[in-house]
């Protein structure tokens, strides 16, 4: 790795930054060996929070896209795959980028391609984390990127949600100090779903950019009607020069979780510097790549998932409420409501009906993040709930 200066404790540091979240290892249930460990939102330790990773007839666990790709992103790459796959994409990928750039209206030198979302917050904690220091965010939200760059020496300084469970920019920006090396936002956020005013937060990152580069996570803007989703969008920083990186994926409206595509958009700077860590061009699929491309511009079916999910999110919102229960303000293909079970029970409980959620607990409160799928998984969340009780 030409051009990198790192010494030996720092790159073995990397090294167990790259298995963060990966290798943790499972935790057997005596009834079930279908639970495994996610982190406690309060303690950071691996207690009381488990995911369930197993056949379910609801999987709501993990804000996938019931509805999978569009049919023409899925015919492109087939194509791609039964002529190129033997073929490494780097070649595609410098095609894929300048695509990109040119969709958004920047350089190919504002854009880095990535295997997913989650490449890109590993390669920006080693970028920053290594550099000690501190990163700023809002608690709870996305954590790989802060606790990976915890795993290789640098603080994470946690900014407790507001009541309305959205982030508290004053006092993220309060908790700047001489050793923040990164401010981490995500909007919407996960795993309140809840979204930012667009006004404040561009005007926060220009004010912060100034300190601290301000990486912004927009993994769910797409999910917000289009007329406002370029508004609520940072991209338009970049283009004025900020020091901001916005981090994109083909994950969630898409329908790529299990393709791996994510791109980010950056000051020219911040995207040299995670390039350090790179090691190849872009490590994507052509037939990922080619899907994506396609998938970008297939307008119709963006907006089938779009209103899908609108629709079994009101449905879901309205059921809860109906329940005496208080979901978040959601935006996004998820929501969080609280509950009075422990997170553990709660979510073996479910699973046992043969619903996958998500439980943890912040602010001294159990909740519940359940994904929003099509209407008759809700209607099977439902019939759960109405069971367990929780």
């Amino acid at each position: 790795m030409a051009g990198i200066n790192i010494n030996r404790r720092d790159w073995l540091k990397a090294g167990a930054l790259m298995s963060a979240g990966l290798t943790f290892g499972l935790k057997v249930n005596a009834n079930s060996a279908l639970v495994k460990p996610s982190l406690s939102f309060q303690t950071g330790e691996w207690v009381g929070d488990y995911l369930i990773d197993a056949p379910l007839k609801a999987k709501l666990n993990a804000n996938e896209n019931p509805y999978g790709q569009s049919k023409k992103a899925k015919a492109a790459y087939i194509k791609e795959f039964n002529g190129n796959a033997n073929l490494y994409g780097s070649s595609l990928g410098r095609e894929f980028k300048t695509f990109m750039a040119d969709k958004i209206g920047v350089n190919d030198n504002n854009v880095i391609l990535s295997a997913g979302s989650m490449e890109l917050l590993q390669l920006t904690a080693l970028s920053f984390g290594l550099e000690k220091g501190n990163m700023v965010s809002a608690f709870p939200t996305f954590e790989n990127l802060l606790r990976n760059a915890e795993a290789v020496g640098c603080d994470w300084k946690q900014i407790d949600v507001n009541g309305e469970l959205i982030e508290d920019l004053a006092g993220m920006e309060n908790a700047i100090d001489s050793e923040t090396g990164l401010m981490y936002v995500c909007n919407p956020n996960n795993p309140t779903g809840s979204l930012q005013n667009p006004d404040e937060l561009r005007e926060f990152c220009k004010r912060v950019s100034k300190r601290v580069p301000v990486f912004v996570d927009e993994a769910y803007n797409e999910f917000l009607d289009p007329r406002i989703q370029e508004n609520n969008s940072m991209i338009d920083l970049v283009k004025e020069g900020y020091d901001v990186v916005i981090c994109k994926t083909f994950s969630k409206l898409h329908g790529f979780a299990g393709l791996r595509v994510g791109y980010a958009v950056g000051n020219e700077k911040l995207i040299a510097k995670m390039k350090k860590f790179r090691n190849s061009m872009t490590t994507m699929s052509r037939p990922s790549m080619k899907g994506a491309m396609v998938s970008y511009q297939d307008v119709d079916f963006l907006s089938f998932c779009r209103k899908k999910t609108a629709d079994a999110r009101y449905f879901t919102t309205e059921g809860l409420k109906k329940r005496g229960y208080e979901p978040s303000a959601s935006v996004t293909s998820f929501m969080v409501f609280p509950i009075k079970m422990r997170g553990d029970e709660y979510i073996q409980s479910m699973a046992n009906e043969g619903v996958g959620i998500r439980s943890w607990e912040f602010k001294g409160q159990q909740w519940c993040r359940v994904s929003i799928g099509t209407l008759d998984e809700m209607k099977e969340f439902f019939k759960a709930l109405d069971k367990v009780k929780p």
